[in-house]
């Protein structure tokens, strides 16, 4: 499945969570869930295909790694941005687990198995924290659709996979 369709397929997930927790739950979403809502929505379709050099992820991840340095780089010489320093670790870990995801596993191997959809919403804990547990739940639901839409949606094998 091409990553429009990942995409689209997370998109209408989204909205339908979005949605159910505004409606069951009279929940308000304040600014920052909304962007998280965003970032999640978008990356968490693709992020099972961070094992393929020539996924829309891959290149999304290796381009945000280029302004993350940049911002790293150059933020902290204004005195107000110092803290702007740690956007140079986060550059650097970014392209070292994205490059050695998209070099060294094979496409549809651990990647694409249920522990790691369930393990990756993990990833969101420094920006989460032990609060929002309903966008770790959104992580998880995005994950899996990828992996239900290659028709693997159960697959706990590391072994590639044909499909």
């Amino acid at each position: 499945m091409k990553g429009k369709q990942h995409l689209g397929i997370g998109a209408m997930i989204t909205i339908v969570f979005y949605f159910f927790f505004k409606l069951q739950y009279n929940h308000i979403f304040s600014d920052f869930e909304i962007i998280m809502l965003v970032v999640i929505g978008f990356i968490y379709p693709l992020l099972t295909d961070i094992d393929h050099k020539i996924s829309k992820i891959t290149w999304f991840f290796f381009g945000v790694v280029e302004i993350l340095l940049l911002v790293g780089y150059f933020g902290p010489m204004i005195k107000e941005y110092e803290w702007m320093h740690g956007f140079l670790l986060i550059g650097i870990l970014l392209y070292t687990a994205t490059y050695l995801s998209a070099r060294f596993l094979k496409h549809r191997g651990p990647v694409h198995t249920v522990q790691a959809a369930v393990l990756s919403p993990l990833l969101l804990f420094p920006v989460l924290g032990f609060n929002y547990y309903y966008l770790y739940l959104l992580a998880f639901l995005l994950y899996e659709s990828h992996l239900a839409a290659d028709g693997i949606a159960f697959k706990t094998s590391m072994k590639p996979s044909n499909h």
